[in-house]
């Protein structure tokens, strides 16, 4: 699939593209409420309108997420430099702490860098302190939190801030690193504790599909699959079906899944900028690697199906 894949795809958006609308209307929301445009005395409600600007040409440009997701926090840190948040977050200006807060989520949002969920929180913290902070900047923050692979911190946050709508998080075993080669969450669901654990591609061809529990055209895919003999035959023991940490995490989603489909049991990705090989994290995206190196990708995943696709590209790259 060679177009946007951030955006509409005609196999389907997956889980980050079907929320992409709601990106829009939110950022038309933010434009419409602040009174964006035009030449202005303030930079910074400036640098927020040109922010916004950046965020919507950079999703609409076709690179992989990971590219756009660069061009989202390299804006957000040159429009945003440090010296202007930390005016902003010194003042009582409810409506400038709330540009600043959404600016941060909206570069978490793309990057998943931990970085910017502090951010949201310097200015969650100082809304908070003027009695401004808003629930649903509360779901924002621990979802940031949970994204970004800050378990302890996400449930630091719920401790102090309760919420009927946001569960403790999973209780992480053992150090954690970053960016130190691919790795994986061990998960014990009995005790909702994870482990962070190396992953090492095993010789040979491996395919690891891009998988998300709330993606229906994931769904259909491993039930294409299972339900065609020969492909589940190709595809046993070469696969690792991996979900990633994001916003809608739920441990609970992944065990379902792990019971339904035994031969298909879905992995959790830890620290997705340590897995280099992998540009696009749309659902469902199949990488095929030969030995530990990528040499193909088809992504999506239509009504029709693609096991004819997905069968010759098993087929051709084990035979050579």
């Amino acid at each position: 699939m060679n177009q946007n894949l951030l955006t509409k795809d005609k196999h389907g958006p997956g889980v980050p593209g079907r929320i992409m609308a709601m990106r829009y209307l939110f950022l038309f929301l933010i434009a419409w409420t602040t009174g964006f445009g035009g030449a202005q005395a303030n930079p910074i409600p400036s640098a927020f309108d040109r922010f916004a600007q950046v965020e919507r040409a950079a999703v609409r440009s076709g690179v992989s997420s990971t590219a756009s997701g660069r061009t989202i926090a390299d804006a957000y840190l040159r429009l945003l430099p440090e010296r202007y948040r930390r005016k902003l977050l010194g003042s009582r200006n409810r409506k400038s702490l709330q540009q600043l807060f959404n600016a941060a989520d909206i570069a978490e949002f793309y990057t998943g860098d931990p970085r910017f969920a502090n951010h949201m929180r310097d200015a969650f913290d100082a809304l908070a302190r003027i009695g401004e902070h808003k629930n649903s900047d509360s779901q924002k923050m621990y979802e940031a939190y949970i994204s970004t692979e800050q378990f302890s911190q996400a449930a630091s946050f719920i401790q102090k801030y309760p919420s009927s709508h946001l569960a403790m998080p999973p209780t992480v075993l053992g150090e954690t690193v970053r960016k130190s080669g691919e790795k994986l969450w061990h998960v014990d669901f009995d005790t909702a504790e994870i482990r962070q654990v190396p992953f090492v591609f095993p010789k040979g061809l491996f395919v690891i599909v891009l998988s998300a529990t709330r993606c229906h055209f994931t769904h259909n895919a491993v039930s294409d699959i299972e339900a065609d003999p020969e492909l589940q035959q190709l595809l046993a023991g070469r696969t690792l079906w991996l979900s990633r940490v994001d916003r809608g995490f739920d441990l609970s989603q992944i065990q379902s899944w792990n019971q339904q489909h035994p031969a298909f049991t879905m992995s959790l990705a830890s620290d997705l900028s340590s897995w280099k090989q992998i540009a696009f994290w749309e659902t469902p995206t199949f990488y095929f690697f030969k030995d530990g190196v990528l040499v193909d990708r088809m992504s999506g995943w239509p009504t029709k199906g693609r096991k004819q696709e997905l069968s010759r590209l098993i087929k051709v790259h084990s035979e050579n």
